[in-house]
């Protein structure tokens, strides 16, 4: 704000008065004014630094905290975890769950499952009226046709019925043939059929005699052997029963003497990769608070750089009790198990950074997976303690919800203040505006009424 009557392109003279050096008196006067309300910005810079670093962290360490429940014991944990392998995925493939029994199994295919497929003789037309008047009844299921209908007419009614549970049929119409399809395989869901009233089927050509009159497919039931016990399965998809908790899929038969070996075996892709996920997130959230805490000194300038959590004891006790945890012994029941992670190929290195081996960790699972989980479920249960105080949902019991709530609450304070010392100071900068624009008035005043004194005596002396 400027003096009254001044522009920020002109400068009026009154001698050494002039209104850029009255505007900057008021300008020095309020920025005096301003130190304290710039100290209490600084002061909420800070605050809003350590605020985002508390909802970083607790996103670190809620995430660790996921991780460390997927390690732990429960009802299906990640060591519970099977995979099944197939030597010709081209042939057969497999999927498995936690009740499959480690194994290998030695698999041959002699047949796969078909569905029952029957066809009409070849009629003139599949639009014309046929002119039969009858019922007929295909799985159990009763058409009714009229002498209007024609052979669109009769295949749209068999896929408009609801058939029971897998005794589906399909009809399509190729080349004026009416072609009947199971939607089902095997020889349990092969396709029946009969004249009730009429003689519908007998007339187009899909019976004779009582019997189907051209085969197109045979229902077949799948064939294959399991160790050399023979099976037979009205699917070739989703086989249960054969082998515990795994589900076959059959997609090509064996050539003779051929045989396909499938391997179920713990997960080892899938347990390799979640604990490297807890290695990982373990480094980041340890890295992440050291650099926060940490105070790093320049000895050569005599200078200390404080991290903004820095003398914070609940930060630096967690990272210590981390580190602590990861040299946690478990009692195990003989020598032979694993008792530390380092057994298992989690070890800390140079720097204090943490490694995993994957090769140990893999030979430790195969060795004696029910160890390796008794080890991790122990351990990660004293992480998930550790973590609670600052992943709880329960804002008032989380550690860093409360300081975020904290901090809210001392930039509130910050803002108040700042408003008050504002309006305090727009209300100062008002008054020596209008004390200042005052002088300058009154010495302009004096100033025209000295030049007219002057110009009034060289008047009467010329």
């Amino acid at each position: 704000m400027a003096l009254i009557g001044s522009s920020g392109t002109n400068n009026v003279s009154t001698g050494s008065l002039t209104t850029t050096f009255l505007n900057s008196l008021i300008s020095a006067a309020i920025s005096s004014q301003r130190q304290p309300i710039n100290k209490l910005n600084d002061q909420k810079d800070q605050l809003n630094i350590k605020k985002a670093i508390y909802s970083d962290l607790k996103t670190k360490l809620k995430t660790l905290n996921t991780i460390v429940g997927d390690l732990k014991d429960s009802d299906n944990t990640i060591f519970d975890n099977k995979t099944a392998i197939s030597s010709d995925n081209s042939k057969l493939t497999a999927s498995v769950d936690s009740t499959a029994i480690n194994g290998k199994y030695t698999i041959s295919i002699s047949n796969l499952a078909q569905a029952h497929s029957v066809r009409s003789d070849q009629q003139t037309s599949s639009t014309s009226a046929l002119g039969l008047d009858g019922k007929f009844t295909i799985n159990g299921k009763t058409i009714t046709v009229v002498s209007t209908d024609t052979l669109q007419n009769i295949a749209n009614a068999i896929n408009n019925t609801e058939f029971d549970e897998g005794k589906g049929v399909f009809a399509s119409i190729v080349n004026n043939n009416l072609v009947l399809t199971a939607e089902s395989t095997g020889v349990e869901n092969q396709i029946t059929a009969s004249d009730t009233e009429g003689n519908v089927l007998e007339s187009l050509g899909i019976l004779d005699g009582g019997n189907f009159k051209t085969t197109l497919q045979d229902a077949i039931d799948a064939s294959f052997t399991v160790n050399g016990i023979n099976v037979t399965k009205s699917t070739n998809t989703g086989i249960e029963g054969v082998i515990s908790g795994v589900k076959l899929n059959l997609l090509s038969k064996t050539g003779e003497n051929e045989t396909i070996t499938l391997t179920v075996q713990p997960d080892y892709v899938a347990i390799r990769s979640k604990v490297s996920a807890f290695v990982s997130n373990l480094n980041s959230t340890l890295s992440y608070i050291d650099a926060k805490t940490k105070t790093i000194a320049d000895t050569e300038n005599k200078t200390y750089t404080r991290g903004a959590l820095a003398g914070d004891t609940v930060f630096t006790s967690l990272r210590m009790n981390i580190f602590s945890m990861l040299r946690t012994k478990v009692t195990s029941n003989s020598e032979n198990e694993p008792q530390y992670l380092s057994d298992v190929g989690i070890t800390i290195d140079t720097g204090l950074i943490i490694k995993l081996d994957t090769s140990k960790l893999d030979s430790a699972v195969e060795s004696n997976i029910g160890a390796v989980k008794n080890l991790f479920d122990t351990i990660m249960e004293n992480f998930e303690t550790l973590l609670e105080p600052f992943v709880t949902t329960n804002e008032s019991s989380n550690t860093l919800d409360s300081y975020s709530k904290s901090m809210n609450d001392k930039i509130k304070n910050i803002e108040n203040r700042v408003k008050i010392m504002e309006t305090a100071i727009k209300k100062k900068e008002e008054m020596l505006i209008k004390q200042y624009s005052s002088i300058y008035i009154q010495n302009i005043e004096f100033t025209s009424q000295q030049y007219s004194l002057f110009s009034s005596y060289y008047s009467t002396r010329a």
